[in-house]
């Protein structure tokens, strides 16, 4: 099985790299849908740690894409490393 995993940031300096300085940010949601190599839809949603990372684990082969999973209650600009393109877990990874 695979993983997926990334940080939600403060992104002070808007350029979208996460700097030593630039806090991460906790009690964020995050989703993940795709589908898997079975034709399964996937959605599963998670909430960043203290740190502001996430991990979605035991991910079958598939097609998936990261996305903020809820309303969000933050001041200021927040970057993630939620890419925005799909993401391709083949059977070797």
């Amino acid at each position: 099985s695979a993983s997926i995993a990334g940080t939600v940031y403060n992104d002070a300096n808007n350029d979208g790299i996460k700097g030593g300085s630039e806090a991460g940010i906790s009690g964020v949601t995050v989703k993940l849908i795709g589908v898997n190599d079975l034709g399964t839809a996937v959605s599963i949603t998670t909430t960043t740690n203290a740190s502001g990372a996430y991990s979605f684990g035991n991910l079958r082969p598939g097609t998936y894409r990261i996305t903020p999973g809820g309303e969000q209650r933050h001041t200021g600009d927040y970057e993630s490393a939620m890419p925005h393109a799909p993401i391709d877990v083949s059977k070797t990874q």
